[in-house]
């Protein structure tokens, strides 16, 4: 894993400063996480520190508001510096941002396209809109769904800087195969399936309304078929070398609403290549599993009533359980016990592994929550603060008590009306005066 050292030097005087400021004195009011101390150490030493650190050191930037708390007075200034100070919190952004901008960046589209997957659909734009990757691998298992939706993301692919590879699994259907085509390169799981179709809807008004919006569909098919057309074009897979020959075979492909095997869509044009088990590393995300099976759903009922096509796909199970190719990869996906009889053979191999359950370290999983933007406090701290909090409930209830019997004997005109709201402004007022200092100390705790 690649790590980097060439923060400012100003970084590394700001966290020696607090190092000595803490020898110094001792740290009298307990400024700091095991983690923040860590990080100093490493930056006074100029350590190399890894991609996670500096993502770390840029998240950090959220405390910037008490960075000009004095060392002598708080914890702000003191804590801000331990992570290198507007120097090395500065250069942490922009390393990041170099870092990410030359790495390959995975997005997911996993299940429908739009609709009641709105905002996976969306996020999947949104990264598109605002990555700074030089390459983007996108990895697509879905049946299809809103035309708008997936001609919004294949325009932004078109036009993003960055190189784009589609990996279509297991099932690439309807409008995600346009959101496929889209890519600079595209490639399926040898025995995946690849489905294209006439669009359609429906609407509702008189018979000049049915008119238009048929008008408006043969709009949008003439331009899915040009995509389809354009994306064998490029293959160099015409049908004798011949547009017109190749948009009329794809068109009464799409009219019959056609399904095919990897195999067949990579021989006809529509992808770039086939990928053999194990070529393509992916990383599926848990909380899309779900997603992947309502995509195979999809794809069976798709085929039920294709009588054609039966025999085709028995054989293409067949193959694939033999070779532990598709169907093997979404037993794989379902299964939380690890294989046995399966342990890397190299040091490579073993690289690659990761696991389901991440086993962490305290520390680890200290830097995971800081670096999701939690502030981590010690027992004695979170100990302090729940103390402070309980002796302000008891003396809110007591209060509680002594006023609400006051209001209910309507010593004021306002308590004659409503008792309980007389009761709870002046339980507010007494607490305002009575607790102020002791939940400002929980504040100043909090917000270190």
């Amino acid at each position: 894993m690649a790590s980097y050292n060439d923060y400012p030097q100003a970084a590394t005087n700001n966290a020696k400063r607090a190092l000595k400021w803490r020898d110094d004195t001792g740290n009298p009011k307990d400024c700091g996480t095991r983690v923040g101390w860590t990080r100093a150490n490493q930056l006074a030493n100029r350590e190399p520190i890894s991609r996670d650190t500096i993502a770390r050191m840029s998240s950090f930037a959220r405390h910037e508001q008490y960075k000009n708390v004095p060392y002598e007075e708080g914890c702000g200034g003191l804590v801000w510096d331990l992570w290198g100070g507007d120097e090395g919190i500065s250069w942490a952004k922009r390393k990041l941002k170099e870092i990410d901008s030359n790495m390959i960046e995975e997005i997911q589209l996993i299940g429908e396209v739009g609709g009641w997957n709105y905002w996976t659909t969306e996020e999947v734009k949104n990264k598109f809109l605002n990555t700074t990757s030089t390459d983007i691998k996108l990895i697509i298992a879905s049946e299809g769904g809103s035309v708008f939706d997936g001609m919004e993301i294949a325009a932004m692919m078109r036009q993003s800087s960055a190189n784009v590879r589609a990996v279509g699994l297991g099932f690439v259907a309807s409008i995600a195969t346009v959101i496929m085509a889209a890519a600079n390169e595209s490639a399926m799981d040898e025995f995946g399936f690849y489905l294209i179709h006439n669009p359609f809807g429906g609407a509702v008004g008189e018979a000049e309304d049915m008119r238009r919006y048929a008008s408006q569909l043969q709009v949008i098919q003439d331009a899915v078929l040009d995509i389809y057309t354009n994306k064998i074009a490029s293959n160099g897979k015409l049908i004798e070398g011949d547009m017109e020959k190749t948009r009329n075979k794809v068109r009464n492909m799409m009219k019959k609403e056609t399904i095919l095997t990897a195999q067949q869509a990579f021989e006809m044009g529509f992808i770039d290549e086939l990928l053999d088990e194990g070529e393509e590393t992916i990383q599926i995300q848990p909380d899309n599993v779900s997603d992947i099976q309502d995509a195979f759903n999809g794809m069976r009922e798709s085929i039920m009533n294709n009588s054609s096509l039966k025999q085709t796909i028995k054989n293409q199970i067949l193959m694939s359980d033999k070779k532990k190719g598709l169907f093997g990869w979404v037993k794989a996906a379902f299964t939380t016990e690890e294989p046995k009889d399966q342990a890397p053979t190299t040091e490579d191999d073993a690289a690659t592994v990761q696991p389901i359950v991440e086993e962490l370290t305290e520390e680890q999983m200290i830097e995971k929550l800081e670096a999701k933007g939690y502030e981590v406090l010690s027992s004695d701290q979170s100990t302090e603060i729940q103390d402070t909090l309980n002796k302000v409930k008891l003396e809110r209830d007591e209060l509680k008590a002594k006023l609400l019997a006051s209001a209910n004997k309507g010593e004021t005109p306002k308590a004659k009306k409503d008792p309980k709201a007389s009761a709870k402004r002046n339980i507010d007022n007494a607490l305002s005066a009575n607790t102020l200092k002791a939940l400002q100390g929980v504040k100043e705790r909090l917000g270190k």
